[in-house]
């Protein structure tokens, strides 16, 4: 499965493993990622317990909760199309 994730979740991932990997202490990881040490120990318990795909943001790839439907977005393009066939973007 191919995970999509920020530059800024990649990093907190290389900053989690090095903690788990007993390399740097969980207070240098929160001053590296500008987190409380509480967070640290929840994100790496989220890691321990979903793994990498528990890194990347939940709503990632999820659609938006304001979407219009797809029939009222077809709709409204066929009404443009039909009715203002002749003005440019500008004014339609």
């Amino acid at each position: 499965m191919l995970i999509t994730m920020s530059d800024k979740e990649i990093q907190r991932l290389a900053v989690l493993q090095d903690v788990r990997d007993h390399r740097i202490t969980q207070v240098r990881a929160a001053e590296i990622l500008n987190l409380s040490t509480r967070q640290i120990t929840r994100l790496l318990q989220k890691l321990n317990q979903d793994g990498v795909s528990g890194m990347a943001h939940a709503s990632r790839g999820q659609p938006g909760h304001r979407r219009h439907d797809v029939l009222l977005k077809s709709e409204c393009l066929s009404i443009i199309s039909e009715h203002l066939l002749g003005f440019g973007p500008t004014l339609a």
